[in-house]
């Protein structure tokens, strides 16, 4: 009986287990993708959005080694809310990044063996 329980139990936690968060859709990412791609020194770092409900809101994350320009972040948000609609929560976090050092990942070099 206990072993029966128990698989139920797991079950039911296996289907509670859901994403911390949600790839933007393709329009909005590609929209974002191409106002940062014009702006040298500036780098998207991860985009996402909080659930599959657009008007949950979404994350920016950008790296940028030169000042932001004026209208920015608002030109970002505005984005995302012409999509998730004008009260989502839309938060833009700007990390400083080193001027002259590479803004990619590291490469993760595999053991021999």
């Amino acid at each position: 009986m206990l072993e029966s329980i128990g698989a139920i139990g797991h079950e039911k936690m296996e289907m509670d287990i859901q994403p911390a968060s949600y790839p933007l859709p393709t329009e909005v990412r590609d929209v974002i993708l191409e106002k940062v791609d014009s702006e040298p020194g500036i780098e998207v770092v991860a985009m996402a959005r909080y659930a599959t409900a657009p008007e949950a809101g979404a994350q920016v994350i950008l790296a940028a080694e030169v000042p932001v320009p004026h209208g920015f972040v608002d030109y970002i948000e505005g984005t995302i809310r012409s999509v998730s609609g004008p009260d989502a929560i839309v938060r833009v976090t700007i990390l400083q990044a080193a001027a002259g050092v590479a803004l990619e990942a590291p490469k993760i070099e595999e053991e021999e063996g």
